[in-house]
């Protein structure tokens, strides 16, 4: 899963460059959302040859975009996507699938809304925005490898979703710790910079 959930900063510079959120969309990927219901047209990958324990297969990552950078402030967007092109779902599994891809998609987004606090309470005194760059992404793997490991619980727990007891336990867990965060669940943060004034970016 360590590939599967991955940062990818752009520096896309200019006044109008993060104002509408639809320059984030990508082709067959869904952002997360509370509203958002996973239906089998969403599955459009095809499931690998190799035996495999999975019926149902999620492909999920966080992205984080840096559209702008002031000597005040950089402004993040952390956003989780889904990934259909790479994502799975066996015949059999279509009536029983959603509930053990929610929790999945949630413990990502969990993962992200971490990311925003950590990012977001932190203080760059950096001069070089590239050095709090390769700060916040130690915070960014910290939380991709704590996401990784409940992900994996999860699949053990539930024998990859077959077990319908863990994962109705899993899904209550999961929705108590997004409510926890939900100050966080904004995609957009912004980390504020505080170091002499004389001194620019190089």
């Amino acid at each position: 899963m360590i590939k599967e959930i991955v940062v990818i900063i752009l520096l896309l510079f200019g006044a109008n460059s993060y104002s509408q959120e639809s320059k984030f969309e990508i082709p067959n990927h869904e952002m997360w959302s509370k509203n958002f219901k996973f239906q089998p047209k969403h599955f459009t990958g095809t499931s690998p040859d190799t035996i495999n324990p999975h019926n149902c297969y999620v492909a999920k990552r966080i992205k984080t975009y840096l559209p702008k950078v002031t000597l005040e402030e950089l402004h993040f967007y952390i956003i989780t996507y889904f990934n259909g092109d790479s994502s799975w779902l066996k015949g059999s599994w279509e009536n029983k699938f959603q509930d053990y891809a929610i929790v999945i998609f949630d413990i990502t987004e969990i993962a992200a809304r971490k990311i925003r606090r950590d990012f977001s309470g932190y203080l760059s005194k950096d001069t070089d925005y590239k050095l709090t760059i390769a700060y916040l992404n130690q915070l960014f793997e910290k939380y991709v490898y704590e996401a990784e490991t409940a992900l994996e619980m999860f699949d053990l727990e539930s024998n990859y979703g077959e077990s319908n007891k863990v994962i109705r336990k899993w899904k209550k867990n999961t929705l108590v710790e997004l409510k926890k965060l939900r100050p966080y669940s904004n995609p957009l943060i912004v980390v504020r910079r505080d170091f002499p004034k004389e001194y620019i970016d190089k």
